[in-house]
């Protein structure tokens, strides 16, 4: 089955049956035939005016006379229909049609050029744009309302590039008197971080806690006179 063949019979309702089914589905995957039945009723009307145009000028031919009226402005000074008249009539038609035939894609169906944030689609899983700050903050919050577990997954989650995160996992674990993973995930400040002082103190209470009391002395004695200075006395008194 041509569908091309049938389109005048699919828009009189005269295709059924098998032959129905074959033509819509040709309608779906042809996006020419598409075209074609869409504008079906522009292009017969285009072709009935060139069958028109053709008859006229036959009845002209053979009669020796004008096709339209007396008064019609298209006459020129011998009474007649200047042949160029329906020449040029006849070319627009053709063009008109043609246009339609050979153009399945009309404008519009295709879109232009797009910008990226007009495409982008967010992805399924949650994106988080928190800074680190946020989340630090965030965690702090949770740890001081007896979130401890939450508060911990919250600081893992950027441990691996803030040293930050793994000084207040150290804090916590120092809380619950876990000195191994404070020493596991307390970070080596330098000398200008102004956490340094407070990191050398949570170091030595891991190692009070572990009984390692003289690394404990070594650890808070690099701190200046003046500070930490219980911790100092309590490490030197049990020499």
């Amino acid at each position: 089955m041509n569908p091309y063949d049938h389109i005048d019979d699919f828009k009189a309702g005269k295709l059924s049956g098998k032959e129905l089914r074959k033509f819509e589905v040709a309608l779906e995957t042809d996006k020419q035939l598409a075209r074609q039945v869409e504008n079906y009723d522009v292009l017969k009307t285009a072709s009935e005016g060139i069958l028109e145009l053709q008859l006229l000028e036959e009845v002209k031919n053979a009669t020796g006379q004008s096709t339209y009226g007396e008064n019609r402005n298209t006459r020129f000074g011998n009474g007649e229909t200047h042949p160029i008249f329906y020449w040029l009539a006849l070319l627009v038609t053709i063009v008109f049609v043609i246009y339609y035939l050979f153009n399945p894609i009309s404008p519009g169906d295709e879109p232009g050029p797009m910008a990226f944030a007009e495409v982008y689609i967010e992805p399924l899983w949650e994106v988080s744009r928190k800074t680190d700050v946020d989340i630090i903050s965030e965690a702090s919050s949770k740890y001081l309302n007896g979130k401890f577990k939450a508060a911990k997954n919250q600081l893992l989650s950027i441990s691996s590039t803030s040293d930050e995160a793994n000084y207040w996992l150290a804090e916590m674990h120092l809380q619950h008197e876990e000195p191994d993973s404070v020493l596991n995930y307390l970070p080596e400040f330098d000398i200008s971080n102004q956490k340094y002082e407070r990191s050398k103190y949570v170091e030595a209470m891991a190692y009070y806690l572990l009984g390692q009391k003289s690394r404990a002395r070594e650890v808070i004695n690099t701190l200046p006179k003046g500070r930490y200075e219980r911790l100092k006395a309590v490490l030197n008194q049990e020499e």
